[in-house]
């Protein structure tokens, strides 16, 4: 599996997409992971990943690019 390094500009639209949603607990993990906390950026990665693993209208397993804190 292909892996690439998470990046500011990743957390920042997952942060404006949680703002979007209203998900306010989110938008204060990316603030964190934003800031370099650690624990915080691995919870970012996870959450990408579980988006681009379901964000499939096919209905095929597609292959993703796993992202890594």
């Amino acid at each position: 599996m292909n892996s690439e390094t998470l990046t500011d500009e990743m957390i920042q639209t997952l942060r404006d997409e949680a703002g979007e949603y209203g998900d306010a607990e989110q938008v204060e993990i990316c603030d964190y992971a934003l800031d370099g906390a650690a624990d915080q950026r691995e919870e970012c990665a996870r959450v990408i990943n579980a988006q681009r693993s379901t964000n499939n209208d096919t209905g095929y397993i597609v292959e993703f690019v796993r992202v890594v804190a």
